[in-house]
């Protein structure tokens, strides 16, 4: 750089705390724990008739959120973490023996499909680009609920336990809907937690999502033993799920909701 014929060299630091590789760096490991943390104390156990704690053991494991469990929301609220822990993974992490998962596998052939179809979609309304239009066209991915739950495949799940994981996608983009599949169950879910309820001895109900819903299904669906809002958690969130399920989690206690809801009244 010159200055009234006087030559400067300048030389700029760079600042960066990211890593230029992919290993894995003292920071990222702080900030695995503090995720950690922070999703031990944002679950909050909604019902407990002292089904809970669970021992590890064999465990039927079903919903939308079993294993494509959602971590966070959309559009600026998205963020893609180097891993996820699923509620499915936190579970065998903790020596749970997860016994249904030929529907776990079965959903997420459906959620595959699905995923790949909205992106063909997607690609479709670009070729049109209508500017006016542009928010319906950004608007994301939404989750196929769950599938039917059978009494062939709760016979097969060779157990006494159960949870079910309903699940919520909902961000900038994406706002809820007040319809079956998001607000309210589908029908396809709540006969599903229905027979589940009735077959199986403990039957746990896991809310994954970011906001609320109707959870007038709880006074209508009878063996209902537990319920937990598990909301958004982030990347370690079925790891904090599993060890609080089991009693642990460091001395945290679950946290608690900052309003309160269970029936519409229109």
């Amino acid at each position: 750089m010159r200055m009234k014929g006087v030559c400067l060299s300048m030389k700029m630091k760079v600042r960066n705390k990211a890593a230029f590789t992919d290993a894995v760096t003292p920071l990222e490991e702080a900030n695995r724990q503090k995720a950690y943390l922070a999703a031990l104390e944002g679950i909050v156990l909604l019902e407990n008739d002292g089904c809970l704690p669970l021992k590890p053991g064999m465990i039927a494991l079903y919903g939308a959120g079993a294993d494509m469990t959602i971590q966070g929301g959309t559009g600026s609220g998205e963020v893609n973490a180097r891993h996820t822990v699923s509620i499915l993974e936190g579970l065998e992490k903790n020596g749970f023996t997860v016994t249904s998962k030929p529907w776990i596998d079965e959903y997420r052939a459906v959620y595959k499909r699905a995923e790949e179809d909205y992106k063909e979609e997607l690609k479709e309304k670009l070729l049109h680009l209508n500017p006016a239009n542009l928010l319906n066209i950004v608007s994301p991915f939404t989750m196929p609920a769950g599938l039917p739950v059978t009494e062939e495949e709760i016979a097969a799940s060779n157990t006494d336990t159960c949870i079910y994981v309903v699940s919520r996608q909902a961000g900038e983009g994406g706002d809820r809907k007040f319809g079956q599949g998001d607000y309210f169950l589908t029908e396809t879910e709540k006969s599903s937690i229905a027979r589940c309820a009735a077959r199986y001895e403990t039957m746990i109900v896991v809310i994954n999502s970011g906001g609320c819903l109707d959870m007038s299904f709880l006074d209508e669906i009878a063996g209902i033993n537990g319920v937990i809002f598990f909301g958004q958690q982030g990347m370690m969130g079925g790891q904090a799920f599993a060890d609080l399920l089991c009693g642990r989690g460091d001395g945290v206690r679950a946290g608690r909701l900052s309003g309160a809801g269970r029936k519409f009244q229109p």
